[in-house]
């Protein structure tokens, strides 16, 4: 770039438990939340501060996906366990999933120490140690059934992410899989072969946010109320990687905390829900029972979905978002009586979202940016 050119650049960044991890790239964009230092930069010949660089005192892992010591978590008689659980009692370590007769399930959730690296290879130490979660029923077609491909999931979590990853058995070549959309949200990624998770944050049995994709790493998500009612124009930050292997295919998915909301409880429970989609068979099958009759939108059922617990999530930092951006241009104009050369012009605006309540957020706006 030459000293005559405008920059036209800017960095999304927030500092975070001592790490400085970049969020995206926009024209400008800043995310403030409480307890972060977001600083917003944009400068020119390699003057911008280094987002990557790890603090002295803050050595990077040597490995992805290390296990955090169980020790530390509440065994099922310490009294920050003693929440009403409706379902089978907690998993004690190394097992992650409890059943019972009624078909009901109760997963506990994998801290881990270091984060996973997102590539969809399942190749991390806690695939290796940690059992999965299995054992499918079918919805449909034929209700109550096990489901006909295996399954495997694994439910993790870190500091800043939830990570929810999934070894998916399909005994046809992938030929006859069903994966031809990529656009985010589109209608048609229904009708693909998907793996999706939706979870019950507050644990009310009504409300919850769906997340899923295909065998390509399609992205879709939604958020849905009172069981139903889902909002396609939902649109969190959240990654997805998927793989293949000769048995099937892969996903892991790392789904920030702020990207959801949940209570501040020092003691989580979750609603839980996992659904595996085969579209060659019109195979629905979930971690627990879902009535035929529901047919495809049984994943809002979340008043039948398992109990997560275990799950030690951030503070809730303030939910506010401000998206300033700057545009200008120089014209000229050499036939135009009189001659007009290089004519500045610019205009500026911002767009500010805050989170009022768990169902409430206030958008404002300022000489929108329509673009």
């Amino acid at each position: 770039m030459s000293e005559d050119e405008p920059l036209l650049a800017a960095h999304k960044y927030y500092l975070s438990q001592q790490r400085i991890q970049v969020t995206g790239w926009l024209l400008l964009t800043l995310w403030i939340a409480l307890g972060c230092i977001a600083p917003l930069t944009a400068q020119q010949n390699g003057l911008l501060p280094n987002p990557f660089e790890e603090p002295a005192d803050s050595p990077i892992p040597d490995q992805p996906g290390v296990v955090a010591d169980i020790s530390s978590d509440a065994a099922p008689n310490d009294s920050r366990a003693r929440v009403t659980i409706e379902g089978p009692p907690t998993p004690v370590a190394p097992e992650v999933v409890t059943r019972d007769e009624q078909g009901r399930a109760t997963v506990r959730a994998v801290e881990l120490a270091t984060g996973l690296r997102l590539d969809g290879r399942l190749d991390e130490q806690v695939y290796q140690i940690v059992p999965s979660i299995t054992d499918f029923v079918q919805q449909l077609p034929v209700e109550g059934a096990l489901a006909s491909e295996k399954t495997e999931a694994w439910i993790m979590f870190d500091l800043d992410n939830v990570y929810v990853a999934a070894r998916v058995w399909d005994s046809a070549p992938s030929s006859e899989w069903v994966a031809n959309e990529m656009r985010r949200d589109s209608m048609q990624l229904f009708n693909n072969d998907n793996f999706g998770v939706v979870f019950d944050t507050y644990y009310d049995h009504r409300n919850g946010f769906f997340f899923y994709t295909t065998p390509l790493g399609a992205l879709a998500d939604q958020q849905f109320t009172n069981e139903g009612n889902p909002n396609m124009d939902w649109n969190p930050v959240w990654e997805v990687r998927t793989g293949r292997f000769e048995g099937g295919w892969t996903v892991e998915m790392e789904i920030p905390f702020r990207s959801l909301r949940y209570r501040s409880d020092t003691t989580q429970l979750w609603g839980l829900q996992l659904r595996r989609v085969i579209r060659r068979k019109n195979e629905y099958s979930y971690l627990t029972p879902v009535p035929i009759s529901l047919g495809p939108p049984g994943m809002f059922r979340v008043s039948q979905a398992a109990t997560l617990v275990g799950m030690k999530v951030p503070n809730a930092d303030l939910n506010l978002e401000v998206k300033p951006y700057g545009v200008g241009g120089v014209s000229s104009d050499l036939e135009a009586m009189p001659t007009v050369r290089n004519d500045g012009s610019g205009d500026f605006g911002v767009d500010v979202k805050y989170g009022i309540t768990r169902s409430l957020t206030a958008d404002l706006t300022y000489n929108t940016d329509f673009a």
